[in-house]
């Protein structure tokens, strides 16, 4: 059994060693898994670090395209590698200490369609003492149990492992026109698609919380495609939901419907926070009503309550005070 592991690159210079460094150190055996490194049109010559490792790992391969996005390049790595499993993982994270041979155990054992391990946040990209946390038992469920993990706001696929042949014959991609919640989208259609799925009780990812993500940065710009990016994807999530509305159970159906609204409230406010044109906000406004996503509802299934998130929710579900909220942001510029 071989693992692919894909790393989408992308001006993450300062990063990567750290990233590959946690991942090579733990293969001594080329045969075990494959390491692909999609270069995304980086600017700050992030494919230089890469490329010193070449010579020493010859499990590790360096693709370069012009700059498509995150879920193009993970596309790209997936076309291009032809591991058994697949394992997607970001440039600015880190695994712990001998992990991999645990895991893929586990896996080759059980043949699932998917595995799901733990994760911490961290502050710092420098690898410590990185060890596991907990320990390498798992419980065998069925991929549909798991969408209440995905529908959480703290979910992505670095935290999973899938089965390259669940992947194809279901046709999935992460769709390219996504820049927000691509991953929420793959991995819910691939729930409808796979059957055994493994959830292993060992934290072993690290997550670096960066101050510049997407999420976090306020440059005005960023936050108006924050916001449309946000919007878009509750669509697509909708959509889906949609489509698939028969199949799946009547608590997930209503959750997914929430997780949409709560998606286009934040998406909205980004809007009105990066102070954009009027007639964009209006724009977003019309596609969301399109989809029967406005104006938003309460939120039974998410903590989003009191005075101050009942105000705002109002303010949203109202054109001319989004308008209205946006003037007053400008005032304090």
């Amino acid at each position: 059994m071989v693992l692919s592991i894909i790393i989408p690159l992308y001006n993450c210079k300062q990063y990567i060693r750290t990233c590959l460094d946690s991942i090579l150190k733990q293969l001594p055996a080329a045969h075990i898994c494959e390491i692909a490194v999609v270069d995304d049109g980086s600017t700050d010559d992030g494919a230089s670090v890469v490329e010193s490792f070449l010579n020493q790992y010859p499990n590790l391969r360096l693709i370069k395209q012009k700059h498509s996005g995150t879920s193009s390049a993970r596309n790209r790595g997936f076309n291009e590698t032809t591991g058994d499993y697949v394992w997607f993982i970001d440039s600015d994270d880190r695994l712990c200490q001998d992990c991999i041979n645990e895991v893929l155990s586990v896996i080759e054992h059980e043949q699932p369609d998917m595995a799901k391990f733990g994760y911490r946040n961290v502050t710092t990209p420098e690898a410590g003492l990185d060890a596991p946390e907990g320990d390498f038992s798992y419980r065998v469920t069925h991929a549909r149990d798991l969408e209440a993990e995905i529908l959480s706001e703290h979910n992505a696929v670095w935290a999973y492992i899938f089965k390259r042949e669940v992947i194809d014959k279901a046709e999935l991609r992460f769709d390219e026109s996504l820049n927000i919640l691509e991953d929420q989208v793959f991995l819910m259609e691939l729930t409808c698609n796979a059957q055994k799925a493994l959830i292993i009780n060992a934290n072993i990812y690290r997550r670096y919380k960066r101050s510049d993500s997407a999420t976090q940065n306020r440059n005005k710009p960023e936050r108006r495609q924050y916001g449309i990016g946000t919007i878009r994807a509750a669509i697509a999530i909708k959509q889906f939901n949609e489509r698939t509305k028969s199949s799946r159970s009547r608590i997930y159906y209503r959750a997914t419907n929430e997780f949409c609204n709560l998606r286009a409230f934040f998406g909205l406010w980004a809007m009105v926070q990066s102070l954009c044109p009027n007639n964009d906000i209006d724009q977003q406004v019309m596609l969301l009503k399109q989809e029967n996503l406005y104006p938003m509802h309460n939120f039974h299934f998410y903590e989003c309550k009191g005075l101050r998130f009942t105000l705002a929710l109002h303010v949203a579900n109202h054109p001319l005070l989004l308008k209205l909220a946006r003037g007053i942001c400008r005032c304090f510029v």
